[in-house]
């Protein structure tokens, strides 16, 4: 047994009970869900995309679709207009009406959000 453990959940570990009651309680509850550089295949937490309500947008950054995002067309972060991110999509038709997927790495997608929300200054 080791003196020190880190602070995170390894593959093959369960997630604790506070995680599974404050995922069903908070997360239909949302109105934006980021979900950041992730394969979305590795369950209990691949499914939380999917526990959120019907009004809510689900956003996904990631270099590649998956999980619920695997049809959304994308806006690639490094060929896209800078400054007008959501035009020329047509996102709001059909079953991916909320869903967005940028595409691009994490650090790309955050400055485009913070820029988008006007707040790339705080980043």
């Amino acid at each position: 047994s080791a003196l020190l453990r880190p602070d995170v959940i390894f593959f093959g570990e369960g997630l604790s009970s506070a995680f599974n009651t404050a995922s069903r309680e908070e997360m239909p509850r949302s109105d934006l869900n980021l979900v950041m550089g992730t394969s979305l295949v590795v369950y209990p937490v691949a499914a939380l995309p999917q526990m959120v309500g019907p009004e809510c947008v689900r956003v996904l950054v990631n270099r590649d679709p998956t999980g619920c995002f695997q049809y959304c067309p994308p806006y690639d972060l490094n060929t896209s207009r800078p400054g007008d991110p959501w035009t020329g999509q047509e996102r709001w038709a059909g079953s991916g009406y909320r869903d967005i997927f940028l595409r691009g790495g994490c650090d790309e997608g955050a400055e485009a959000l913070a820029r988008a929300l006007g707040c790339e200054a705080e980043l």
